[in-house]
């Protein structure tokens, strides 16, 4: 081995043949350009739809996107499934039979939830999606193609990631001990 490079799992690697541009690579690279990236942990998501042909249609797409993911067709049977602390987003349908996505979200806030949530409709609604932008979360419509709902949810977990941690910085420094005095 020469110095600085890491064992593979099957052993040392044989270099390039003599006068070959070729490249080894040392496994597989994830990212976009010239960039490799190793990916993180993969995003979790619910997805609470009481449509289950749309569920597991949106759930093939996550996982195709390397997200892992959790369908359920009602509020109540999410929020019976303990899934809760679990997951990184809620892709919450805003029509559901029985407690209502924006319910849900509410409830889900009411007892601390850190989790972030894309509401989905497959109704157009300017009101829909302006009573989501309320509440600080992202719309997407069931018509949207695949990208846009991908591109809401990555989006929708930077954020809610970024706001828990400013509150803990300026939660720790709320404490009696960071306090000038």
């Amino acid at each position: 081995r020469r110095p600085g490079s890491c064992p593979s799992s099957t052993g040392s690697r044989r270099p390039a043949p003599k006068g070959s541009d070729q490249k080894r690579s040392a496994g597989p690279q994830y990212g976009r350009g010239s960039h490799s990236v190793r990916e993180a942990s993969p995003i979790r998501v619910a997805i609470v739809d009481d449509d289950p042909s749309y569920g597991r249609a949106v759930a093939r797409l996550l996982r195709a996107s390397r997200m892992e993911t959790r369908t359920f067709t009602s509020a109540e049977e999410y929020l019976a499934s303990g899934e809760e602390g679990s997951v990184d987003c809620l892709l919450l349908d805003v029509q559901l039979g029985g407690m209502s996505g924006f319910d849900l979200r509410c409830q889900l806030v009411s007892a601390g939830s850190r989790t972030a949530v894309v509401f989905i409709s497959g109704l157009s609604e300017e009101s829909t999606a302006a009573k989501a932008a309320e509440a600080g979360c992202a719309f997407v419509r069931k018509s949207d193609p695949g990208e846009i709902v991908l591109d809401a949810i990555r989006q929708a977990v930077v954020e809610a990631q970024a706001e828990w941690s400013v509150r803990g910085v300026a939660t720790l420094f709320m404490l009696p001990e960071f306090q000038w005095r």
